[in-house]
């Protein structure tokens, strides 16, 4: 199965307990929010999942799902098929193609597609020398601010798993399907903070442990902006203790 329609997709992301916020902007679904096809796209067939951070400059996370459903000058939106955000929740904002990888590394994107990478270490990509992936991969973003992985572990790491284990499940894949966008392209440096396989590993202990297993996200997880602002101050504060 390379395609789930959208009841099949919302049903995949309550199994695994993914707080979701589902977008409409003018009048338009996030379902019904993706990139036209042209001459050289291929259709909406996806065999692997890209994970991204989007660097927004700021905490506000409406700002931030604004500019990933617009997109930028030259990268139209939808830029992510969802983000996770600073709430703790994943919002979703498109569906099928979205701009969320661009040229990359053909071969790199095989590893993903055929359940080839590795648990343990990071893929280095090779040359971009493909244009088609947007079409074969779901994107997935961290909002992120700039310098803030304890914030991720603390309230988005849960949500991003728990969606790419949810999107892995619906389709049968392994946990090696799902990539860092620094694997696909030399050209980026996203997911910062996985630098072995981490987000791989934790999505296939999700898988084999199972969605029972999982508790949804607590409402007390949403924090305001001052306490966002003072968990970075503290990472970044760790950060230059340990050199």
């Amino acid at each position: 199965m390379s395609v789930l329609t959208v009841d099949e997709y919302r049903k995949a992301l309550a199994k695994w307990h993914v707080p979701v916020v589902e977008h409409v902007v003018d009048g338009v679904k996030w379902y019904q929010h993706g990139r036209p096809l042209d001459g050289w796209r291929d259709p909406w067939d996806a065999h692997a999942i890209a994970v991204h951070d989007t660097v927004t400059g700021g905490l506000d996370t409406q700002h931030a799902v604004n500019l990933c459903w617009s997109g930028k000058p030259g990268v139209p939106g939808p830029l992510y098929s969802g983000v996770v955000g600073y709430d703790g929740k994943l919002h979703l904002i498109g569906f099928g193609i979205t701009n969320n990888v661009g040229k990359c590394d053909k071969q790199s994107y095989e590893l993903a597609a055929n359940d080839r990478l590795k648990l343990t270490a990071i893929n280095h990509p090779g040359a971009d020398d493909w244009g088609q992936a947007n079409s074969h991969c779901y994107g997935y973003a961290y909002q992120t601010a700039g310098t803030d992985p304890l914030y991720k572990r603390v309230v988005q790491d849960p949500v991003m798993f728990r969606t790419l284990a949810a999107v892995c499940d619906a389709h049968h894949w392994q946990a090696t399907s799902v990539i860092n966008h620094k694997e696909l392209t030399g050209r980026k440096n996203d997911v910062q903070y996985d630098k072995d396989g981490e987000i791989r590993r934790k999505v296939a202990a999700l898988l084999r442990a199972g969605p029972g297993t999982v508790t949804p996200t607590p409402v007390s997880l949403k924090i305001t902006e001052a306490d966002a602002r003072a968990v970075i101050a503290v990472a970044d504060r760790l950060r230059s203790q340990l050199g």
